[in-house]
């Protein structure tokens, strides 16, 4: 399957994402999930796709992102969720997605920092950090 294209983006294309960058005001820190996730080289679909980071979604067809879109915005297409910031085995939705370290799958920022996640995992049984709560 072939990978999203970041590096050659058609000019006007890429004009198109600075400017939805700048006019839905896109946090650095939300631009630094962005940038982990591409780095992870995502698998293009074929057709319409995105990724919800929580506070933003980027949309895309084949193997290009085409805009930006804010939380509560509506996305077409198929959820991609390749190296998304997931923990566990089924996404809220209920939709397949990659099963890691065995637990349930929701999105890690939604918590509270000091928030601790026991493992089902019978190797990891411990108590949680002091200062932290269920």
């Amino acid at each position: 399957m072939p990978k999203i294209e970041w590096t050659s983006l058609p000019a006007a294309l890429r004009e198109h994402l600075f400017e939805r960058l700048r006019e839905r005001k896109i946090s650095a820190e939300d631009l630094y999930q962005l940038k982990l996730w591409r780095e992870s080289e995502p698998d293009a679909p074929d057709g319409f796709w995105y990724k919800d980071f929580g506070s933003f979604k980027i949309c895309g067809a084949g193997k290009y992102p085409k805009t930006f879109l804010l939380r509560g915005q509506a996305a077409k297409g198929k959820e991609l969720w390749k190296h998304s910031n997931l923990v566990g085995a089924t996404s809220p939705s209920g939709s397949s997605a990659p099963a890691l370290f065995g637990a349930v799958i929701f999105r890690a920022r939604s918590l509270p920092k000091h928030v601790w996640i026991p493992s089902q995992s019978a190797r990891c049984r411990s108590r949680p950090p002091a200062g932290t709560r269920w």
